[in-house]
């Protein structure tokens, strides 16, 4: 198999690769979303006359002169040094979806799947189309548009409403979001009228070809299945890893993301995360972290652009303590901050906190 550590790399030439591996900024690795320990795959670009390494939506100019072919995908483990985080070249992981070796007849039979899958991968982070898509008012106006009532009605029986919120109606939202539409499927189960990503790809049929509602719609499909495969990757790094966004007919959207570690032999229980945002008229934009360690143990933190709204979470804090402890759960720390959440590394804590916010 071809792989970098297999290419002659003549030192001077190289300013990238050295000895199989590839150095990474501080900077780059946090956008990157980089941990140690981490696997990522990398695809060989051409751009102009230049080869290109892009890892989660970042490009590395290769140098020139090397025999990769184009389309190769290359795989690395991240590891900590005491330069920084380095990438170093490893075989494809076993259960990788897609293989590194472009050849092989699993590759060939799957070309159209690859494609797909790696230009949802790399097409690096950005902002949920869903949360538009199911902003008040969106939706109807272009079901309504559309002329399908039946359209219409599955999408209000999709909306959640906060005066009736339960656990079991969290739960089948949930699992209605689209992520496990596929392996619903495989369990020789049909999925649920109102399971999302089914929905979406039933309205294209109905949406006029070259309208911009059309392109919103298959976005949100993009984004389901960019959900996908990050949470399939997670689970091959034994990591719980997915996000997806929930409809509400009486409030706007939520996005939620949630992640757990990978157990280590430091720590065999790792904490829980869910990530809650929302961006509505009335509260502004919001965010919330929760970290449940032991079950039982809460910490939160969250972030406000309105100030009113900081302050009020801030005078209720000994309430919410209250509810959560009628829950059975244990409030250990709040922390309220009047400001949009900053791009935080993945282990950062909050000032004074020794506990795992890790997201």
């Amino acid at each position: 198999m071809l792989n970098l550590e297999s290419v002659h790399l003549p030192g001077r030439n190289n300013p990238i690769f050295l000895e199989g591996t590839l150095p990474i900024s501080e900077p780059d690795a946090l956008e990157m979303g980089l941990r140690e320990g981490q696997i990522v795959r990398g695809v060989i670009e051409a751009r102009g006359d230049s080869m290109t390494l892009v890892l989660n939506g970042k490009a590395f100019d290769l140098p020139p002169g090397l025999a990769i072919p184009r389309g190769m995908v290359q795989w690395f483990k991240s590891i900590a040094t005491k330069r920084g985080i380095e990438l170093k070249t490893i075989p494809k992981p076993p259960g990788a979806l897609i293989d590194a070796n472009p050849s092989s007849k699993a590759s060939a039979n799957a070309g159209a799947l690859s494609s797909r899958a790696l230009s949802l991968m790399f097409r690096g982070p950005q902002p949920s189309s869903i949360l538009s898509l199911f902003k008040p008012g969106f939706m109807e106006a272009l079901l309504q548009n559309a002329g399908s009532s039946q359209f219409l009605n599955q999408f209000r029986a999709m909306q959640l409403n906060t005066g009736a919120l339960t656990g079991s109606g969290l739960r089948q939202a949930v699992a209605n979001s689209g992520l496990w539409t596929e392996a619903t499927l495989a369990n020789g189960q049909s999925p649920s009228p109102i399971d999302t990503k089914t929905w979406f790809r039933q309205l294209i049929r109905i949406l006029p070809a070259g309208t911009d509602a059309l392109a919103a719609i298959e976005n949100g499909i993009d984004d389901l299945e960019a959900s996908q495969i990050e949470a399939v990757q997670a689970q091959a790094q034994r990591e719980v890893s997915f996000s997806l966004v929930l409809p509400f007919s009486d409030r706007d959207p939520v996005e939620l993301s949630f992640y757990r570690p990978p157990p280590s032999e430091e720590e065999k229980n790792p904490a829980y995360t869910v990530n809650i945002h929302t961006d509505s008229d009335d509260i502004g934009e919001v965010w919330l972290k929760t970290s449940v360690t032991n079950k039982t143990k809460v910490d939160l933190m969250m972030w406000a652009v309105k100030e009113d709204i900081a302050e009020l979470a801030k005078s209720t804090s000994d309430e919410l303590k209250l509810e959560l402890e009628s829950a059975g759960l244990t409030m250990v720390s709040f922390t309220v901050f009047n400001s949009r959440r900053p791009n935080l590394p993945d282990r950062w804590t909050s000032p004074g906190s020794v506990v795992n916010v890790q997201a």
